[in-house]
């Protein structure tokens, strides 16, 4: 739910004229591609990968047409902080980016591996001090576990603001179901919080 939500935010903030620079830790950017255009084509994954040619080919104009604009970029070599915060320190002179995603958050590489708390502290505090340096915000997906964000405790202090996503009721029956979430706002340092927003996931379309 993490990223379908997320792959929602990109599209917004790129069909809106803005820039968005997008760090995967976890998917190529091949597989990132395809998850965005499932979410603006209303396509699942498994149609854009096996579907006829001109499904393929309508997904890769679609986030071709995005990247050749230079409003989206992707990353899906970075795994250390100080490379991190040097592309985007980078890619704002350059491309005037408008947001930076992280997905996840705890596949960043310290420069001192001290623990998973530690590690995650510290890559906490780089990636605030360079939001609040360049004045960019920077969204970081995160694990959770039962305490809280996956890791450390300092990423909840750190952060401007949490979101979290939680499935209601049951896990739905594929292929053609539809997922209920509530998307909280757990945080929120510049208005009201705790507050959810329900949303409903089409399929394996990701759109919201």
């Amino acid at each position: 739910g993490k990223t379908t939500v997320v792959c929602n935010i990109i599209n917004n903030v790129v069909d809106s004229g803005h820039t968005a620079l997008v760090f995967t830790m976890e998917m190529t950017m091949e597989q990132l591609q395809e998850r965005m255009a499932g979410v603006k084509m209303g396509a699942n994954v498994t149609q854009i990968i096996k579907g006829n040619q001109a499904v393929r080919d309508e997904a890769v104009q679609l986030t071709g047409a995005m990247m050749t604009s230079g409003r989206l970029l992707i990353d899906a070599h970075t795994d250390g902080i100080d490379e991190f915060c040097a592309k985007v320190r980078k890619a704002v002179r350059k491309h005037k980016v408008d947001l930076v995603v992280v997905d996840y958050i705890q596949r960043l590489r310290p420069r001192k591996s001290e623990g998973m708390v530690a590690d995650t502290a510290s890559i906490s505090k780089d990636v605030t001090r360079l939001a609040k340096r360049l004045k960019v915000p920077i969204l970081c997906v995160s694990m959770e576990s039962a305490g809280g964000l996956y890791g450390s405790r300092q990423l909840d202090y750190d952060a401007f603001g949490t979101l979290s996503v939680r499935r209601v009721g049951e896990d739905p029956a594929p292929p053609d179901y539809v997922s209920n979430v509530d998307v909280w706002v757990d945080k929120n340092r510049f208005g009201p919080s705790h507050l959810s927003l329900p949303l409903q996931i089409v399929g394996r379309t990701g759109q919201v």
